[in-house]
């Protein structure tokens, strides 16, 4: 004691005399990294973001700290956080590297990516699918016309076009010359022509040729055809025409002996042989006139298909073992083979022209497979590239057919004579073909034709009415000849013989194949089992299903099914749904990826119209057209969802809207034309996201859309319609009742309370309450257009005349540019340089002159100007009472960059997704310490007791 007395200091200060100011701070009483000031009796904590109270020791924004490692996304719930990960990262902040690759999803070598959906697999060229296993069709892509009958086979990111016999090029479009003859000098084993896998299995043939030697000393082969089965066994003798001697035609090893000498002299002679399996019938031909004939020789049998035809040697073994005494010494010419036995009269046709062409066969097939001293004699003596049929040959109107070495004219009705120069004016008995009657009238000829026939002189001939395809064949009648389209698995020129599938390399079939009338099927060996694609056979001690292998024993769900391994097949089962039946009030929802239906509570649902006019969930009607993006709906609550939309508008409508969808860590982005983007990769339509939830993305078409409207569906029941140039429509189930924020109101029945601002306040007009909805301040907002050519200047700060205010009085535009002129104020210059004020300064303005003289819509321009310059590190001290604080009731305090939610008895930490994610608001606050009860500021201590159970 000094001097008799004491001083008892009052909090703040100490010394003997109380004269001593204690720096409060110095203990470092605020958490988390807040500022403290020191003041007079006290101190006050300023928060760093995420984070309230009194010392700041609340985190009510999770995300505040950043947690997420490797630029993963933060997610802030209640009282916690997730993390969405960037493809290959996972773990609780995504700190654990992973490689979803390695199972090797993907199919036929694609290069596989992790990526927001697991992974992703790069297709090489040719393939396409999740997997990469679907491989592209390029005949079908490309619509390839395969020219002369051609057909496209599809090869991998390629197709080849298969000619018929005779053509070649990319397209079958360029016709190979037969303008040639081959000849063998000498009786050579060395000298050959060798074509490998040409023929396919023939039921019946026709093979013709011409033929010219005067050799006797050797048994010369004109052509030997030899095959291989399965099991390796050789047929060497599966079709051979030899010893010029005395003719003989040997068939799968049987011979039949002609006795036709065919090197009598030196001449050309012409050779055809047919024979068909049905009935075992065959013939020969030389010189267009049948010498031998009969019935039963390899009846039912089949000549198989790709095996090795030589001309000039016969075959002892597989492409080899020729012998020199069997050798052709002479010259071929014109070797056709078809898969049908010709008639006679077709012989005589193909014995008397040029023009015939294989169709499994074709003698310009030969050139490029000869062997030896074999001479290819160009411009054949036989058929030489000479058309006698030259634009003049036949005249009025005749058709003109090019034969060997001749022509002949098919004249026109009434006229006759080798070139039809001569006029006919009467009838005779070859004006009219076909049994065709011959009419006059006057100078006119004419033809009545005998059913069946048509044409002028009744030359055509419906030659289907003497065919009869069977097994389910077509006739088709190009005019010339009648041809049967057989169904799959039969061939012949009456489709009369079934296909072995078998015999071109075993079908297909892994291990074993079972030809059957018309199709065939596979075979697996003991202890394997047949797969699903009819082909592959795998042990029974396991399957493969969708890529994965199991073992037997193993049961699986995949989707909606349940799966388990038999007998090395996957068999699956689809899951029955319990019966359901909704209570009233009530709806079936189907949720996209879900198996079976639910019961969700009523729905209801909150539109928006191209005029600007909202209606809530529960139907307030309000208009509203901005030209920002904007929070229309979320779950407030749980932070289950989240719906945004961008609008770009003028006075009148919406001209075009954008809508952001977001479920965690899922995003659907809707662009103002309709394409869809979900969680930024691009997609097409309809699209299923499976993981970590189910989405689907379709397209909702209307008459006014062209196509381009847009539904999702989610499996937490939020339906969203979109439509490019009609409405948006958010429906949300009963279970979100009460629970949520926005545009279209809080769903709780009460449309009085729809106008609930970010700070969960009453909103005195739609103005104040659309503004308060705006995502990231206005980050997203477009500038404000100008109006005319004044402007609107204070210090070194411009706007041009915002339109909003053109029709205010003076006085009041002389208000509002006093209110938003606080940005010329010392405080905030020090950050001019860094962030410019121009458009913070035209937002102020745009938003004070579309609100009311009594309102602060201009401070939430301000608040958005100090915080990107609080972003740049640079603090503006203005506390905003002046300006802003008309709002305020008595007993709070404005602040511009406040918590979203006020603290209140019955939420003293405010947990909500607004509470959550907006970290600065400009608002009125209650001061720290104390919680907001009935529109006032109280202590905790204050408030009522709750209700037990509450």
């Amino acid at each position: 004691m000094v001097a008799g007395y004491q001083c008892e200091c009052a909090a703040g200060y100490e010394g003997e005399h109380c004269q001593i100011d204690l720096d409060e701070c110095e203990s470092n009483p605020c958490s988390n990294n807040a500022i403290c000031t020191d003041g007079p009796h006290s101190y006050t904590c300023q928060c760093a973001p995420g984070f309230t109270g009194e010392f700041c020791e609340v985190n009510f924004f999770d995300c505040a700290s950043d947690p997420c490692q490797n630029d993963g996304t933060c997610v802030d719930l209640a009282q916690n956080y997730t993390c969405c990960c960037r493809p290959g990262y996972r773990g609780r902040n995504c700190e654990i590297l992973v490689d979803h690759c390695q199972s090797d999803p993907c199919r036929n070598n694609a290069t596989c990516m992790a990526s927001f959906n697991g992974v992703t697999c790069q297709c090489l060229p040719g393939f396409k699918g999740e997997r990469c296993d679907v491989e592209l069709n390029e005949c079908e892509l490309q619509q390839v016309v395969c020219q002369h009958g051609g057909t496209c086979v599809d090869i991998v990111n390629d197709f080849r076009c298969a000619c018929t016999p005779g053509y070649s090029g990319v397209n079958c479009e360029t016709a190979l010359s037969s303008d040639f003859d081959l000849s063998f000098p000498e009786a050579r084993t060395s000298d050959y022509a060798m074509l490998r896998g040409t023929l396919p299995s023939l039921h019946a043939l026709t093979v013709a040729f011409w033929m010219r030697t005067a050799d006797k000393a050797n048994a010369g082969t004109p052509l030997s055809y030899a095959t291989r089965e399965p099991d390796g066994t050789v047929q060497d003798n599966a079709f051979t025409v030899s010893d010029y001697n005395s003719l003989a035609i040997i068939l799968n090893g049987e011979f039949m002996y002609t006795d036709e000498k065919l090197n009598s002299d030196p001449n050309w002679r012409h050779v055809a042989i047919t024979w068909a399996s049905l009935d075992g019938g065959w013939a020969m031909y030389v010189d267009g006139t049948v010498r031998r004939s009969g019935q039963g020789f390899q009846t039912g049998s089949v000549i198989r298909g790709s095996g090795v035809l030589v001309l000039g040697q016969e075959q002892d073994s597989y492409a080899g073992s020729f012998a020199q005494t069997q050798a052709f010494v002479g010259d071929l010419s014109q070797l056709n083979m078809w898969d049908y036995a010709m008639t006679s009269e077709e012989i005589t046709l193909v014995y008397s022209s040029c023009a015939a062409s294989g169709n499994v066969l074709a003698w310009s097939q030969v050139t490029s497979n000869l062997h030896g001293e074999v001479s290819l004699v160009q411009s054949s003596q036989l058929c030489p590239s000479i058309n006698e049929c030259q634009p003049s040959t036949c005249r009025n109107g005749a058709t003109c057919t090019d034969l060997v070495g001749a022509f002949k004219c098919h004249c026109a009705l009434g006229y006759h004579g080798t070139n039809c120069e001569l006029l006919r004016t009467s009838c005779t008995t070859e004006t009219c073909l076909n049994y065709g009657s011959c009419h006059s009238n006057g100078s006119l000829l004419f033809c009545r034709c005998a059913p069946g026939y048509s044409g002028e002189r009744c030359e055509l001939r419906d030659l289907c009415q003497s065919v009869t395809c069977l097994n389910s064949g077509a006739c088709v009648n190009d005019g010339v000849v009648a041809k049967c389209n057989c169904a799959p698995g039969f061939t012949g020129r009456v489709c009369e013989y079934d296909v072995n599938e078998c015999d071109l390399e075993n079908g297909g079939c892994a291990h074993t194949c079972h030809n059957t009338q018309g199709s065939f099927y596979c075979g697996c060996n003991s202890g394997f089992a047949l797969q699903p694609d009819g082909h592959s056979c795998n042990d029974i001690s396991y399957c493969i299903h969708e890529g994965r292998f199991h073992l037997a024993n193993d049961v699986w769900d995949v989707k909606c099914s349940t799966c388990h391994c038999e007998q090395g097949a996957a068999v699956c089962q689809v899951k029955e749904c319990p019966e359901i039946k909704c209570r009233k009030k009530e709806y079936e929802y189907q949720a996209p990826g879900a198996c079976c239906p639910q019961c969700l509570p009523a729905s209801k649902i909150c539109t928006v119209t191209r005029d600007g006019w909202h209606a809530t969930y529960d139907f307030k009607r309000y208009g509203h057209r901005g030209n920002c993006r904007y929070v229309l709906s979320q779950d407030c609550v749980g932070s289950q969802f989240t719906v945004e939309v961008q609008y770009e508008a003028t006075k009148k409508k919406i001209k075009k809207w954008a809508l952001w969808l977001r479920l965690d860590c899922v995003e659907v982005e809707i662009d103002y034309d309709g394409s869809v983007k979900v969680t930024g990769v691009p997609v097409e339509l309809p699209y299923l996201h499976a993981e970590p939830m189910n989405v689907m993305v379709t397209r909702a078409n209307s008459s006014t859309d062209d196509g381009r409207g847009v539904m999702i569906q989610t499996d937490r029941g939020v339906v969203i319609q979109w439509s490019r140039f009609g409405a948006i429509q958010v429906q949300a189930p009963g279970t979100y009742s009460g629970q949520l924020c926005g545009l279209c109101g809080n769903m709780n029945g009460n449309r009085k309370d729809d106008w609930t601002t970010r700070q969960f306040l009453p909103a005195r007009s739609a103005k104040e309450f659309s503004h308060s909805w705006k995502v990231d301040g206005y980050r997203y907002c477009a500038k404000p257009k100008a109006r005319g050519t004044s402007r609107l200047a204070f210090g070194g700060i411009t706007g041009d005349k915002i339109s909003a205010c053109s029709s205010l009085g003076f006085t009041f535009l002389k208000d509002i540019r006093k209110k938003c002129s606080v940005l010329r104020l010392r405080a905030f210059q020090i950050c001019h340089s860094v962030v410019s004020p121009t458009s913070y300064f035209e937002w102020c303005m745009q938003d004070a002159c579309t609100c009311s003289s009594n309102e602060p819509c201009h401070c939430e321009a301000i608040a958005a100007y100090m915080y990107e310059c609080q972003r740049n590190n640079i603090k503006i001290k203005w506390t905003g009472n002046n300006a802003c604080s008309i709002r305020c009731p008595d007993g709070m305090m404005y602040d511009h960059c406040g918590p979203a939610c006020l603290p209140s008895c019955e939420d003293p930490i405010p947990t909500g997704a607004e509470c959550r994610t907006r970290t600065c608001v400009a608002g009125c606050q209650c001061p720290a310490g104390t919680v907001h009860h009935n529109e006032n500021c109280i202590l905790p201590s204050d408030c009522p007791a709750r209700p037990e159970g509450a």
